[in-house]
């Protein structure tokens, strides 16, 4: 309701030009007399504002007000709300129906490169992807919160008027709705909707401010300059058309009674302003100066009996009045209901009306359950503040107060003699405005009509209707109103119709959701129709389902379900079907109370689904742009804009769009790379279908064909529990492949849609040198100075390059040079490529010779070729490889500093690391090596095959490496513990005063797993650890039980914090490191404790809260123990310890939670012993 109320917020952007050559009086009142007008009218220049400062009124206009005999402003305030409510609705269908215009499509080149940098930051996604909606949506924002702010309850032109209307004179409008349409829905300066998504909340408040100043200083001529012209200093044309009727309303309705005529300031001024084409008209027009002003809050004038308008109700069923023209709601009335709506705007008020004759069922459950029903609909998003009966002229009912965040309703409910259900309501922003009197008129004057013509009863006429744009037919007795979304879900145009039965109470369904061109959506056909079904159950409470059966029509995947359970506040019951086809699917339900009545109508309905064939057009041949091939289809061949994402480089796509069907046909052209070889076209073409075929899939029907001297393949790709199929057909044309492939019904492949693939010929057939025998000096040449985009071309054919042993040696030269591509997380550069087909193809392992010849001649720019020579020899595991490794580390170690992460498997086989040992420590001081060796040096000795003595006897260049780092990595220490936890480790091993003086430096950080790691250290070797420091490790979950265990390892307990040394707070640590996978626990707070029998004695367990994400946290029950009733006891073997994930905390009570949590771990229990029987049953069953 607030959104229609938004339209007169701002009616235009401020705009900055020159100013007017004609000069107004700094007024914004003006007299209109002359042109034989017996009384003088006024013109006033309003602002469409709430904000208080714009209803500082002078006197004169208040005198004004009450000398005239009528009130217009631009438009009727007793029409417009309800015509904008069916505006905006109409606008929002119609938007939803077209696809979003981008706004690099709605400016010019040289706009859109100025702002589409600010634009993708301020919506914080790709600039191409923003759309004008997406621009529509801040304007709108900025306006509810402009409207929100104002201190006023409505704008002030909706004020005058009301205040006209209280003093009982005649109100109207001087414009139409479609005029103020006309201008808002321009779309001629997109700049001007950019520019107000990038300013921030400062230059609005300071545009604001500077702007009601310049209106409360009545300054015409500063309005002109900012509102009259054209961001380009050209006339408004559109606002001085709206000046020129403006001005000719004017003149005729002075002509019948005085007016004061009220309209935005923006049009007075000028020399085509409303001033200056009133004086051409005739009229001498002067201003009017105030002697004061006087606030609208203080005005109090003689009220009158204003006029009331009677509503026009369907078959003068009832009487009732409302203060202006009650209209119906478009969306209601094109399902068949009637109701009626005045929305006051001057007093922020909406009243309306609905009357439904009562339908035969809805008679059988009775006028209590009615009235409850229909309570709790409205006070679902709400409260309930009072309930009473009543009677209004002779006819009982229910009367309610409801409050929600929206604001405030009074409604009255009449069940006259169980005929009808009539509600009559108003609503307001504010609870005083439903105790004026105006409030009580409303209700008093409901009237119920005895004497009613009785309807005769009308037999039901069900009609099939054809729906051919989306190949279906049903019938059903009442005609639905249709919709279209292209908006809503991505890559599909979605088709809605709706209808209600009133007489049967049954509310009938349809929805075809069709894949947009280039679309298409796969999935599951099982999975879709179970969610389809959850989705449903949802908007249920104690939902019971039945008939749910997966079935067939027409041989295309089907489901159909019914559900029942309480909805609305009414217990009902649903059918559905939905159907799934090739690049449609369709959903139809019924909703309905439980009633023979409903349930025949609802089965009926969809009985009555069937698919019709699609009415496709004729079928022509096609040709592409280039006339490179042709094929055959009913719809046009077009070509896709190279900037789609998915399209690869040297790719040309073409695609045959079935807008029936809502299928695609993708008609690929690739010009194969000049460097590119293969030994024979059908295994090029074979290795080539092995990318459209992903984990799961089968390939069927694959074949070999000729076309006329060429040769192509075709197969279809099949994946389990998929209707879709997807239907492949290469050819290869010389150095031009083409790949033709969609996804299709199974069911359809039979039919039409084989021949685009069937039909497809190439025009002039080529030849081509890449056909057996290698181009590997070609590739050669081509890497030689090529740039990241020529690296990552090259890359797109790499695994389909059929490389052979002899091709070893050049791949050896190529590996030994770092690519424009490489980045240092080694994942798919050209790089890490190379090494991959080199361990692939030697078999006789000649890369090592090779790389024992020419690594210490690794260039500088090359160096983080060196991790993945590591990588390789890492990955032989042999004597050998691991000499050369040994050898090259030594005396030619990484020169780059802090060397990245990259994958090796030294610690695979840590008996031939060892060999690597000792002298790899000499070079652990390095930047680039310490790291590495650290981390092996801990493996090493963990695993028994270097003693701690080796160690001390190289602690030289650890020592080295530690300097270092806590000078020049202190922000990479403070945020993380992996890097540096073997380092410290080995610090401590050294145990020197030089090494205890460093690992005193790590304590003394702020990142907590560093400083539990160095004081774990330090306390091993007796150096002293502030205290400060120990009661931080054990106030956090994270350390205080590994804290604990390693004090009571070292005998040192009595450095432990007292108030953490408990079972609850040594049971919640546990919890947490037990909690803690992908995700830590963001809290845990105690929840009780619960002692019972387990394990043949009475034992303790402690219950936590457990939460986990901050933003919006959800929360499980957590469990710690067994432990002994013994508090003082802390030992425990945690079996239970852990998290119930099956439910959330609040779901049951904490003891149901905790009962099926034992009752799990229990059962899991009893799985393992089967799964693993003790020794002596293994005996036994031997």
């Amino acid at each position: 309701m607030k959104k229609f109320v938004l339209y007169f917020l701002i009616t235009s952007i401020a705009r900055l030009s020159s100013g007017q050559d004609t000069k107004l009086t700094n007024t914004l009142l003006w007299r209109i007399s002359g042109n034989q007008l017996s009384k003088p009218s006024y013109l006033y220049g309003t602002m469409h504002l709430t904000d208080k400062r714009v209803f500082q009124l002078g006197d004169s206009v208040y005198k004004a007000l009450e000398q005239t005999e009528g009130f217009a402003a631009e438009l009727d305030m007793n029409r417009v709300g309800t015509q904008m409510v069916n505006q905006f609705i109409k606008e929002a269908e119609e938007k939803a129906a077209k696809e979003p215009v981008r706004v690099k499509d709605a400016v010019s080149a040289e706009v859109w490169n100025l702002y589409k940098e600010k634009l993708a930051i301020r919506f914080d996604k790709k600039a191409d992807k923003i759309t004008l909606d997406d621009l529509d949506a801040v304007e709108t924002q900025l306006q509810t919160d402009l409207f929100r702010k104002g201190d006023m309850s409505t704008f002030l032109d909706a004020w005058l008027f009301g205040q006209a209307r209280k003093q009982g004179k005649w109100v109207g409008g001087i414009e139409e709705i479609e005029d103020q349409l006309e201008h808002t829905s321009l779309d001629s300066d997109v700049e001007e909707k950019i520019q107000m998504a990038l300013f921030d909340d400062d230059y609005y408040r300071e545009g604001l401010e500077s702007f009601i100043k310049t209106y409360t200083n009545q300054q015409l001529d500063s309005i002109d300059a900012f509102m009259y012209r054209a961001a380009n200093g050209d006339k408004d044309y559109i606002m001085i058309k709206r000046n020129l009727k403006m001005a000719r309303r004017m003149d005729s309705l002075s002509a019948i009674r005085s007016t004061l005529f009220a309209v935005g300031a923006a049009h007075l001024p000028g020399d085509s302003g409303v001033v200056a084409l009133l004086r051409s008209r005739g009229f001498t027009v002067t201003p009017v100066i105030s002697s004061r002003k006087v606030s609208a809050d203080k005005y109090a004038p003689k009220i009158v009996s204003a006029q009331w308008f009677p509503v026009q109700t369907r078959d003068s069923g009832y009487f009732l009045q409302m203060p202006g023209v009650a209209d119906g709601i478009e969306m209601f009335e094109s399902m068949g209901i009637e109701m009626k709506m005045f929305f006051d705007i001057s007093f922020m008020k909406m009243y309306m009306t609905l009357g439904i004759e009562m339908p035969e069922e809805r008679k059988k459950i009775g006028a209590d359950s009615i009235y409850n029903s229909l309570k709790y609909q409205y006070a679902k998003n709400g409260k309930v503040l009072s309930e009473k009966k009543i009677t209004v002229n002779n006819v009982d009912g229910r009367e309610y107060r409801f409050s929600s965040n929206e604001g405030e309703i009074k409604m009255q409910i009449f069940l006259p003699g169980m005929e009808w259900v009539i509600i009559n309501g108003v609503f307001a922003f504010k609870e005083k405005t439903l105790t004026e009197p105006d409030t009580e008129k409303f209700f008093q004057s409901f009237i119920y009509n005895t004497n009613r013509p009785q309807k005769p009863t009308a037999e039901k006429v069900w009609t099939q209707m054809k729906f051919p744009l989306q190949s279906f037919s049903v019938e059903i007795p009442v005609n639905p109103k249709e919709a279209k979304d292209v908006v809503s879900e991505e890559g599909k145009t979605v088709y809605t119709w709706q209808a209600y039965d009133i007489q049967d109470q049954v509310f009938y369904g349809m929805r075809a959701a069709l894949m947009k061109e280039g679309m298409y959506d796969a999935g599951d056909d099982t999975a879709y129709f179970i969610n389809v079904k959850e989705n449903l159950k949802a908007s249920f409470e104690n939902v019971k389902l039945s008939d749910s059966v997966f079935f067939s029509i027409n041989n295309y995947p089907a489901y159909t379900v019914t559900l029942s359970g309480k909805a609305e506040g009414d217990f009902i019951e649903t059918k559905m079907i939905t159907v799934v086809r090739g690049g449609i699917s369709y959903y139809l339900y019924a909703l309905y109370i439980p009633t023979e009545t409903g349930k025949n109508a609802a089965k009926r309905f969809l009985n009555s689904f069937r698919l019709l064939p699609y009415n496709q057009p004729e079928w022509k041949t096609v040709d592409s742009p280039d006339k490179s091939f042709t094929t055959v289809s009913p719809f046009p061949l077009t070509k896709v804009d190279n900037a789609e994402e998915d399209i690869l480089p040297g790719v040309e796509r073409f695609m045959l769009y079935d807008s029936l069907a809502a299928v695609t046909t993708y008609i690929d052209k690739t010009k194969l790379p000049d460097w590119y070889w293969f030994s024979s076209d059908t295994g090029f073409l074979r290795r080539r279908s092995d990318q459209y075929v992903t984990y799961g899939d089968s390939l069927a029907d694959y074949k070999y064909f000729k076309t006329g001297n060429l040769t192509g393949a075709g197969f279809t790709v099949i994946k389990p529990g998929e209707h879709l199929v997807k239907k492949v057909q290469l050819v290869l044309n010389g150095d031009e492949l083409f790949e033709l492939y969609g996804h299709f019904a199974q069911q359809d492949m039979a039919d039409m849609f084989n021949r685009p693939f069937n039909e497809f010929k190439i025009r002039n057939e080529k030849k081509w040198d890449g056909i057996g025998r290698s181009k590997m000096s070609d590739l050669t040449a081509t890497l030689k100075g090529a740039d990241k985009k020529k690296i990552e071309e090259i890359k797109l054919w790499w695994d389909n390059v059929e490389f052979t042993a002899a091709d070893i040696p050049a791949l050896q030269k190529l590996a030994f040079t770092i690519y424009p591509d490489f980045d240092t997380t080694y994942s798919r550069n050209l790089n890490s490529l190379i090494f991959q087909r080199i361990e692939a193809l030697d078999s006789n392992k000649s890369t090592i010779d090779f790389i024992k010849t020419n690594y210490s001649s690794i260039q500088p720019k090359d160096e983080y070729v060196k991790p993945l020579v590591v990588s390789y020899l890492s990955g032989i595991k042999t004597i050998t490889s691991f000499t050369i490794l040994k050898e090259s580390l030594l005396k030619n170690s990484f020169a780059v500093g802090n060397a990245p992460y990259y994958y090796h498997t030294l610690y695979d086989s840590l008996e031939l690391t060892a060999t690597l040992f000792p002298e790899l420590m000499q070079v652990a001081g390095r930047e680039s090596m310490w790291e590495l060796v650290s981390g092996l040096t801990t493996s090493l000795l963990d695993d028994s095959l270097i003693e701690k003595s080796l160690i001390r006897q190289y602690s030289k260049p650890f020592i080295e490496a530690t300097n270092r780092i806590l000078v020049s990595d202190k922000k990479n220490i403070e945020e993380g513990l992996y890097n540096y936890a073997d380092l410290i480790r080995i610090l401590g091993i050294i145990n020197s005063a030089e090494t205890n003086n460093l690992l005193a430096k790590f304590a003394k950080f702020n990142n907590r797993g560093i400083r539990f790691q160095a004081s774990i250290a330090l306390l091993e070797n007796n150096q002293p650890v502030d205290t400060k420091t120990i009661m931080t490790l054990a106030t956090t979950d994270e350390f205080r039980h590994e804290l604990y265990d390693q004090l009571k390892k070292m005998n040192k307990l009595k450095l432990f914090p007292t108030a953490y040394l408990t079972q609850k707070e040594l049971g919640k640590s546990k919890l947490y490191s037990y909690a803690t996978d992908e995700e830590a626990p963001s809290m845990i707070t105690d929840a009780g404790t619960r002692t019972i029998l387990y394990k043949g004695k009475q034992q303790k367990f402690y219950l936590y809260k457990v939460a986990f994400s901050e933003d919006e946290p959800v929360y499980y029950l957590g469990v710690a123990g067994p432990y002994p009733l013994n508090s003082k006891d802390l030992t425990s073997i945690h079996t239970i310890t852990g998290v119930y994930w099956d439910k959330e905390f609040g779901d049951e009570s904490i003891d149901k939670l905790f009962n099926e949590y034992m009752a799990s771990i229990e059962a899991y229990e009893e799985e393992s012993k089967e799964a693993d029987p003790p020794p002596a049953e293994k005996e036994n069953k031997k």
